[in-house]
C-alpha cells in the first residue's frame, strides 16, 4: 500500500513549474471557452500540480480527487487565494461520480497508482468530447558532477528503499500504453520540461524521504530505527558532498496528452 507524508511533501517534494502546463494552452484554451477551463486533478496530493496548473491556464473550476485526507487538507491550504473555484474530494480516481463535461483531466505523478482500465472509464465519463487527459511524471533529480552519489541513490531505491514485492514501473511511455490503445482516446502530443535547482545534503535527503517508495520501506521499521536511518542517510550524503554546501541538480518532467474522441 502506498504511504505518503504531507510534511515531507510540503517541505521537500519536487514541484511542477507552470511551464509544463503552458504547452497545453493552444489546445485546452480553444475548448474551454470564455468562461474558462473546467479541470479535474486525479491523485492531487498536496495540490502542487494544481497550483501550477491554475497559474499557467485560465482554470475557472477545479475538482481535486485524492484518497489521502491528510494530503487533501494541505492541498486546500495550498490553493487558498488562487482565485479558482475548487472542490476537494476524498476518493479514488477509479470511482469518481457526479463530475461531467470537463475540459481537462490531470494525473501528475499519480497514474502509476491507478487501475488503468477502471480509471479510463471514469475519465471517459468526466471528459467532454475533445477534452484533454494529461499524464505527467518527473524523473528523480540527478546531481551534477556526482556520479558516485547518483549511483548510490539508484542502488538504494532499487535494492533497499522499496516496498516488498514492488516491481519497476517502467517508462512513462510504457505506463500510458493502455491509454494509447483505448479506442476512446487519441494521443495528441508530448511535453518535456527540464528544471534545475540547488540542494544541500539535508534538502536532498528530504526529497528522498518524500518518495512513497522510501516511506514504504521506512514504515516497516521500529520508530527508533527510522530516526537512525534518517540520520545515517544525511551523514552518507554529506560524505558525497565533501566541502561543498550546495550541489546543482536537474530533473525532467515528461507528459503525454490525449484527447477524447468525438462520437
Amino acid at each position: 500500500m502506498a504511504r505518503f507524508d504531507p510534511d515531507s511533501y510540503v517541505r521537500y517534494r519536487i514541484t511542477y513549474p507552470p511551464a509544463v502546463f503552458e504547452g497545453l494552452r493552444p489546445w485546452v484554451g480553444s475548448i474551454g471557452g470564455c468562461e474558462g477551463i473546467r479541470a479535474v486533478d486525479l491523485g492531487a496530493g498536496t495540490g502542487f500540480s494544481a497550483w501550477s496548473l491554475v497559474q499557467a491556464l485560465p482554470v475557472s473550476n477545479l475538482v481535486l480527487i485524492e484518497p489521502d485526507a491528510s494530503m487533501l487538507e494541505v492541498a486546500e491550504r495550498t490553493l487558498s487565494g488562487s482565485g479558482t473555484r475548487v472542490e476537494y474530494r476524498v476518493g479514488s480516481a477509479e470511482s469518481v461520480s457526479g463530475v461531467s463535461d470537463v475540459d481537462l483531466v490531470l494525473a501528475a505523478s499519480s497514474w502509476h497508482w491507478m487501475d488503468p482500465e477502471r480509471t479510463l472509464e471514469s475519465i471517459q465519463r468526466m471528459l467532454r468530447p475533445g477534452g484533454v487527459f494529461f499524464v505527467l511524471e518527473y524523473q528523480f533529480p540527478r546531481l551534477e558532477g556526482a556520479h558516485a552519489l547518483n549511483e548510490w541513490v539508484r542502488r538504494e531505491f532499487n535494492l533497499k528503499w522499496r516496498a516488498e514485492g514492488q516491481r519497476p514501473r517502467g517508462s512513462l511511455k510504457e505506463l500510458t500504453e493502455a491509454i494509447r490503445s483505448a479506442v476512446t482516446f487519441s494521443q495528441r502530443g508530448v511535453l518535456r520540461v527540464e528544471h534545475a535547482q540547488g540542494f544541500t545534503p539535508e534538502e536532498f535527503a528530504g526529497v528522498i524521504r518524500s518518495q512513497s517508495r522510501y516511506l514504504a520501506y521506512e514504515a516497516r521499521l521500529p520508530e527508533a530505527q527510522r530516526v537512525e536511518e534518517r540520520a545515517q542517510m544525511v551523514e552518507q550524503l554529506r560524505i558525497f558532498w565533501g566541502e561543498k554546501e550546495v550541489l546543482s541538480g536537474s530533473y525532467s518532467l515528461e507528459g503525454y496528452w490525449f484527447a477524447k474522441r468525438w462520437g
